[in-house]
């Protein structure tokens, strides 16, 4: 077979499968991503922009019990962290202060270890002063679950329980403080 009945052949699989795609559709992302089972009716729960967040549930490193639910109609910030990543401790200092200024309009952190021993955690937190919580994702099944790509990850949530924005990688001031305002004034 020439090369040009080849070029000529793979062209004409790519306009086929390109007009099937675009006949039928692709899924909806949130719906696509759902983590667990989705009927039309339900808003869809996925690590999405605009779906609800997935449930998050465990004890924080000081004892108290933890659930995401319970923080309904307060706006919230799900960092996912460890004491290794490098990006994280420039961070921490940010998520803190970003906590002080924020809380009394009830904004709530809560700081998703990446499995470490709750002692390295006890101290990380100690080291930098942490006043949010701070809960440890032993089996990794949160980190799963929100489909964490890499470290940091954090997911912002309305007071209506959407992600309103997820951020990979590093947080800076002038994003962290205009996502908290946006969040504070629609949600």
């Amino acid at each position: 077979m020439s090369g040009s009945l080849r070029l000529l052949l793979a062209a004409l699989c790519l306009a086929a499968a390109l007009a099937l795609i675009a006949g039928a559709g692709l899924p909806e992302r949130t719906r696509a991503n759902a983590v667990v089972p989705y009927t039309s009716q339900a808003m869809p729960v996925a690590p999405e922009v605009g779906a609800l967040a997935p449930p998050v549930d465990g004890w924080t490193v000081a004892g108290k019990q933890f659930s995401l639910a319970a923080l309904h109609g307060s706006p919230v910030i799900i960092n996912f962290w460890a004491t290794w990543c490098g990006p994280c401790l420039s961070e921490m200092p940010l998520l803190q202060s970003a906590y002080i200024a924020h809380r009394a309009r009830g904004l709530h952190i809560v700081g998703i270890d990446n499995g470490e021993a709750p002692a390295a955690v006890l101290a990380w937190q100690a080291q930098f002063g942490l006043t949010y919580d701070l809960v440890i994702d032993r089996d990794g099944s949160l980190a799963s679950l929100y489909r964490v790509r890499g470290l940091p990850s954090t997911y912002f949530v309305g007071r209506d329980g959407l992600i309103k924005r997820i951020v990979y990688g590093p947080l800076d001031v002038a994003s962290l403080e205009a996502t908290l305002r946006e969040l504070e004034a629609t949600s």
